[in-house]
C-alpha cells in the first residue's frame, strides 16, 4: 500500500501547485476569502505530511493518506473548473 499511497500523494502535490499559486494570489484579496485561500495553500502537501512517521502522533490508518490524496485531487479539479468557468464568463 505504500507505493500507490506515495504515488497518489505526489500526484496530489504536483496537481496542487497551480492551486497553491492561485491561493497565494487570493491572499491579497482580504476578508473571509483569505481563510479559503489558506486552505487551498495547505491542502496539496497534506498527504505527504501525514505519511511521515512522527513519535508525537499515533500511527494513522494506511488508508488515510490515499483517501486524502484523492480528496486533494478532486479539490484541485474543482478549483481549476471554477477558474476556467470564470475565465469563460468574460
Amino acid at each position: 500500500m505504500t507505493g500507490p499511497s506515495r504515488l497518489l500523494a505526489w500526484l496530489a502535490l504536483v496537481f496542487g501547485v497551480p492551486q497553491v499559486l492561485i491561493g497565494i494570489i487570493g491572499l491579497y484579496g482580504g476578508g473571509w476569502w483569505m481563510l479559503f485561500c489558506l486552505g487551498l495553500i495547505l491542502l496539496p502537501p497534506l498527504p505527504l505530511i501525514l505519511m511521515q512517521p512522527s513519535p508525537a502522533w499515533p500511527r494513522l490508518n494506511p488508508a488515510v493518506s490515499p483517501t486524502l490524496a484523492v480528496i486533494v485531487l478532486l479539490t484541485s479539479c474543482l478549483v481549476y473548473w471554477r477558474v476556467l468557468y470564470a475565465l469563460m464568463e468574460d
